[in-house]
């Protein structure tokens, strides 16, 4: 055998498990990618979400209890993970947490720890959409955001289990958010972050080989993140300065570095950029755009798009961020866009571990889909009979119309008696299914039958999603990521 046709069988071998492959919306060559971008938080770096959320968590309880006055027994109430998902909205004047389809229809509620029943959640929301424009609400995009909104909840049920009228639940949420803000801006949580690196970001392997493979391809790289110089030179130099011969430092692999990049305003405004030497240090001079300037921070997408002398449509940039991230960018450039999903393995993996449970479901499905063509079509012969019966003038033809009516009336009846049973069997089968993923909430990137709403942003912004960065590995740099055949419901 040829030592080509040595290499195509161990490369057939070898099946990218379906948690590590890269899932594609928009077919993207990378051949044709010219600048590959990448933010930092959740992207290269892959932090132990426990940990670092736990962190967070703690830190935000103790502030809303030094800087809002709230009682110590606030602490009683424990951070629960799963007690938030990415792509929730916060019904601020309400105090509860929302879960809409890809159309806006409202499909759980939370309030406190309570899940609402469906008749109270009608009455509240009297099967409105939401419009996320309006301040009242407020998306949850990132996975920064899940411990604020895990406090959020546990307020929202500390107000209603202790009588605590000081705030409003639309204050609480105001706090809330300006607390964790703080949290992360002024930089106490860095500082522990920084100091025991190990316990909370995985350090990756794979990750300086993808890197070098994409400089290898003679694409240009970047880093743009909103952290500050300090941390993100921290950061990055545990997870890359020396792990590979030729990249002594972790700055040599990239060919621009911006800083304190304030995502989505980068996509969206025109700030200037600053110049910062290679130690992180402010030059005070606005920068000239230039193919040298290496170090930079805040800025505009128009101003690096000048410096870096590359067309919108052959950057690609990948991040974690939805609204951040992805759906900016995509919304105000022709950049591409990879979305770094952490969650999707485990949506994935149980999935795989309940395949029976889900091909159920289709067949339901399929089943009630046959049973409502079927109704239809026996209400429109109904409606005939009826209108033959009104035309008869024989008696003789009028019993026959009669019988017909009574039998196909009786056939209704059954027929309408399935579809109720079909759809009990739908809905206990969903309750089943979702149990496995959230206990709240269910899956990620469905409700109901519908796409969530995250669900259908992922698939409107990002041209192609994945678990990790490090799923790179198992393709080329020059690979060509072909989405399916797009159908229309009528194909």
């Amino acid at each position: 055998m040829s030592l080509l046709n040595v290499i195509k069988s161990t490369y057939q071998q070898q099946r990218i498990p379906l948690q590590r492959q890269i899932y594609v919306n928009r077919s993207l060559r990378l051949d044709k990618i010219t600048m590959i971008g990448f933010d930092m938080d959740h992207t290269l770096a892959v932090y132990h979400l426990d940990a670092i959320d736990k962190l967070a968590y703690d830190m935000t309880v103790q502030m809303m209890i030094e800087q809002y006055g709230y009682p110590s027994q606030l602490k009683d109430y424990p951070f629960q993970r799963n007690m938030a998902i990415r792509g929730l909205v916060v019904d601020k004047p309400n105090g509860n947490l929302l879960k809409m389809d890809e159309h806006g229809f409202i499909g759980k509620v939370m309030h406190g720890h309570k899940m609402i029943r469906k008749h109270t959640r009608k009455k509240i929301y009297k099967n409105e959409k939401i419009s996320l424009p309006d301040d009242s609400y407020h998306s949850i995009d990132c996975l920064f955001a899940i411990p604020e909104v895990s406090l959020y909840a546990n307020l929202v049920q500390f107000i209603d289990d202790n009588k605590f009228k000081k705030y409003s639940y639309e204050d609480v949420y105001r706090q809330t958010r300006a607390s964790i803000d703080c949290v992360h801006r002024e930089g106490t949580m860095k500082k522990i972050i920084t100091s025991d690196l190990p316990s909370y970001i995985a350090r990756d392997s794979e990750l300086a080989n993808i890197l070098h493979r994409f400089r290898s391809s003679n694409k240009k790289l970047f880093l743009l993140t909103n952290s500050n110089f300090s941390y993100t030179d921290k950061v990055m130099d545990y997870l890359l300065s020396g792990v590979l011969r030729g990249y002594p430092h972790w700055k040599n692999y990239f060919n621009y570095i911006v800083v304190n990049a304030q995502k989505p305003d980068f996509f969206i405004e025109d700030n200037s950029f600053e110049y910062l030497d290679a130690d992180g240090e402010n030059q005070g001079l606005p920068v000239v755009p230039s193919p040298k300037t290496r170090f930079l921070k805040g800025g505009n997408l128009n101003e690096f798009e000048e410096m870096a002398g590359i067309g919108s449509d052959n950057i690609l940039y990948m991040g974690d961020h939805i609204y951040g991230d992805i759906l900016r960018s995509k919304k105000s450039s022709l950049w591409r866009t990879a979305q770094i999903i952490p969650e999707l393995e485990r949506e994935i993996r149980i999935m795989s571990h309940n395949v029976e449970t889900f091909q159920r479901l289709c067949r339901l499905d399929e089943k009630r889909f046959r049973l409502d063509q079927e109704l239809v079509y026996n209400q429109m012969l109904a409606s005939s009979l009826t209108e033959l019966y009104d035309n008869c003038d024989q008696e003789e033809d009028q019993k026959r119309c009669l019988r017909a009516i009574e039998e196909l009336h009786k056939e209704l009846s059954q027929q309408r008696k399935k579809l109720h049973d079909t759809v009990k069997k739908i809905n206990q089968t969903e309750v089943e299914f979702e149990k496995y993923f959230n206990p709240y909430w269910g899956m990620l990137f469905k409700e109901g039958a519908e796409k969530s709403w995250l669900g259908k942003q992922v698939e409107a912004y990002a041209c192609v999603y994945t678990s990790r960065f490090a799923n790179f590995q198992f393709y080329s740099p020059l690979q060509f990521f072909r989405a399916p055949r797009g159908k229309m419901p009528h194909e």
